[in-house]
C-alpha cells in the first residue's frame, strides 16, 4: 500500500526525529499495512510562495467570508430559508495592511517547518521500507500518470479516478471548506412512531411544514434540539474525504445560483448534509431543506464568493516572491534541499 506524506504530517511535531514522531509514524506503518511512501519534493521557491500565501490568508480571514457580508453567518434558522434577502455591493472590501517586519516573521516560521524536506525524508526511512521522491510538479502536469507509476510501484491500482484532475488545493476550494453552515430545526422532544400532524413553525420557511412527533411518555426527556450540518462541495469528493465527517449529497437546484463557483472550480457544486444529522430526517423533509438552501443561502455564498475571491487574488496572494523574503527562506533550508536532492540522484530513490 502506497501513501503521500502530507496526510499524516499536520500531527508531526519538531524535531522530526523524536520519538513521538517515530511511535506515531509506526502505529499508522502497523495499522494500515503500509510499506511503501511516496514522497513529493516541490522547487524551494514555488513551495514558499505557496506557504506564503496560505499564511498570509490565515492572517486575513482563514478563508471564511466575514460575518454579516451580504447577511453571511454560520448558524440558520428554518424561518431565514424563505427568501434570499437583498445581496449588497461589497466591492470596497478594505485591503489588509502587513508590515515588512510581518512578513520577515512569517519567512522565518516557514523556514523553521516546512523547510525541512530531507530530515522529513529521513523520518520516513526510518520507519517505511521504501521512501520514493517524486517531483511535485508532476501532480499538476499529469496526475494520470502519476498514479499509474504509483500503483505499479505499490503494487495497488486506482478504481475511481474521479478525483484525479480537481483542484482540491485551489483558492476557490478553501472557501468552500472553509465556510460550511448549519440549520436549526428548532427543539423538539423525543421521538415516538406515530405522528400527530405538522407544525405550524415551519410555514414561516416558506416550506412544506416539516412532521412533528408526539412527545414520549417519560416526563424526564427533555427536548433537543434538530439540525443540520451542512456544505457546499465538489459532489465526488462529498463520498470520499471524511476530514471534516461523513456527508452525503442532497437533492438541491444551486446550478444556477453557484455558477461563479464553478467556474472558478471547473467542477460542478453539490449541498452535503452530515449524515448523522441527515437521519433525522425523511427524503421528503431533505428535498424542502435543498430547496430552502438553493433559494436563501446559495445566492449570498455565490456573492461572498465572488467578493473574496477577487480580494485574496488582488490583495492578499502574491504573484511572485517578495525581494529579500526568499532569502531568508533559502539560508535556513538550503542544507535541507542539497541532502535531499543528492538522494534523489540515486534511481532506486525515485519514483
Amino acid at each position: 500500500m502506497g501513501i503521500v506524506f502530507h496526510s499524516v504530517r499536520p500531527n508531526l511535531r519538531c524535531p522530526y526525529h523524536s520519538r513521538r514522531n517515530v511511535a506515531f509514524l509506526s502505529a499508522v506503518r502497523d495499522l494500515l499495512d503500509v510499506d511503501t511512501v511516496f514522497f513529493p519534493v516541490r522547487e524551494p521557491r514555488t513551495l514558499f510562495l505557496s506557504e506564503l500565501n496560505r499564511r498570509m490568508a490565515k492572517k486575513v480571514h482563514d478563508w471564511s467570508f466575514p460575518k454579516g457580508m451580504n447577511g453571511w453567518k454560520r448558524r440558520w434558522w428554518l424561518s431565514e430559508l424563505a427568501c434570499p434577502g437583498p445581496l449588497q455591493d461589497a466591492s470596497a472590501y478594505p485591503r489588509p495592511w502587513v508590515s515588512e517586519a510581518a512578513l520577515q516573521k512569517l519567512s522565518q516560521k516557514i523556514s523553521v517547518r516546512t523547510g525541512k524536506v530531507f530530515s522529513l525524508y529521513e523520518l520516513f526511512s526510518s520507519v517505511f521500507d521504501r521512501v520514493l521522491i517524486f517531483d511535485y510538479e508532476e501532480f499538476i502536469e499529469d496526475p494520470a500518470a502519476l498514479f499509474a507509476k504509483m500503483g505499479e510501484r505499490g503494487n495497488f491500482c486506482f478504481t475511481d479516478r474521479s478525483l484525479v484532475h480537481t483542484r482540491l488545493n485551489s483558492l476557490a476550494n478553501r472557501f468552500l471548506i472553509y465556510n460550511p453552515f448549519e440549520i436549526n430545526l428548532g427543539r423538539w422532544s423525543p421521538q415516538t412512531p406515530e405522528s400527530v400532524g405538522p407544525g405550524g413553525w415551519a410555514r414561516k420557511a416558506g416550506v412544506k411544514p416539516f412532521a412533528r412527533r408526539r412527545r414520549a411518555v417519560s416526563s424526564r426527556c427533555k427536548p433537543f434540539r434538530r439540525r443540520c450540518r451542512c456544505r457546499f462541495e465538489i459532489p465526488e469528493v462529498l463520498t470520499v474525504c471524511e476530514d471534516w465527517g461523513e456527508y452525503q449529497q442532497v437533492p438541491a437546484d444551486c446550478a444556477s445560483r453557484l455558477k461563479s463557483v464553478s467556474e472558478a472550480l471547473g467542477s460542478h457544486v453539490a449541498l452535503g448534509v452530515r449524515e448523522a444529522d441527515a437521519l433525522h430526517l425523511s427524503g421528503e423533509e431533505l428535498d424542502l431543506l435543498g430547496s430552502g438552501v438553493s433559494r436563501s443561502i446559495a445566492p449570498r455564498f455565490a456573492a461572498n464568493f465572488q467578493i473574496m475571491n477577487r480580494f485574496y487574488r488582488e490583495h492578499v496572494h502574491f504573484e511572485a516572491v517578495p525581494d529579500g523574503l526568499f532569502d531568508i527562506f533559502w539560508s535556513a533550508s538550503r542544507k535541507e534541499y542539497e541532502n535531499i536532492w543528492e538522494v534523489k540522484r540515486c534511481a532506486d530513490n525515485r519514483l
